[in-house]
């Protein structure tokens, strides 16, 4: 990725109505970091050990699914939200130093509150990452308004030139709760920075890739009247 790029993520979040009856640390996460998670993510471990709780603390996974000391930042939605009274989105943004704490760190004290959870149609939630600021935004329907959660100044701390981009949840716990099922419908990303091809091109050759760079250069990004 660029630090110059959108990600829409089209959702359905469903569960029980009562929030009494859904677990109280459950979690859905939308996350940059500049960890390629794929290249050391072990399966295996997770099949084989005795629980699944067990191997997620071993693997260091015990952040709504994810690392507690991560690099990077992150749009949080909890749904049942322990002392906002019902589902908010979290920022949350570290650079390695600490470890995040569900219920301390998260919902941020300035998260914003809007019922994610059992809409009519797909909900939506895009972020807006520039280089020195990341915006987000949600709607519960696409003929709906965006509404803004939250608009975070990076100039102090630019986003970096590269990152992944990852999703993950945690199902929570608790006895006599039924966790939410979260539905992936569509996730859209588009880079902006137009010095850059946002990702590589596998499936074309490698002169189609280069014709693409050299269309990139600056004696070929203008018309010649």
């Amino acid at each position: 990725l660029t630090n110059n790029f959108e990600v829409i993520v089209h959702l359905k979040v469903e569960g029980e109505q009562d929030h009494t009856k859904i677990p109280v640390d459950q979690s859905f996460t939308i996350w940059h970091v500049e960890e390629n998670v794929t290249a050391t993510f072990d399966e295996s471990r997770l099949i084989q050990a005795s629980s699944w709780n067990d191997a997620m603390k071993d693997m260091g996974l015990t952040f709504s699914g994810y690392k507690s000391d991560f690099k990077g930042f992150g749009a949080v939605l909890t749904t049942a939200a322990p002392g906002k009274g019902k589902p908010v989105i979290s920022y949350i943004e570290n650079d390695g130093s600490k470890k995040f704490v569900y219920g301390t760190d998260v919902p941020a004290a300035d998260a914003k509150a809007i019922d994610f959870r059992n809409t009519l149609n797909a909900a939506q939630l895009r972020i807006r990452v520039r280089p020195n600021m990341v915006t987000a935004e949600f709607k519960q329907s696409p003929s709906l308004s965006w509404n803004l959660m939250f608009k975070k100044d990076r100039s102090d701390v630019p986003v970096p030139t590269s990152g992944f981009l990852g999703i993950t949840a945690w199902s929570g716990s608790g006895e006599g709760v039924v966790p939410d099922m979260v539905t992936l419908m569509q996730v859209e990303v588009n880079n902006f920075d137009d010095t850059v091809i946002g990702e590589e091109m596998k499936d074309v050759s490698g002169k189609i890739q280069q014709a693409y760079w050299e269309m990139l250069k600056d004696e070929n990004r203008h018309f010649i009247d």
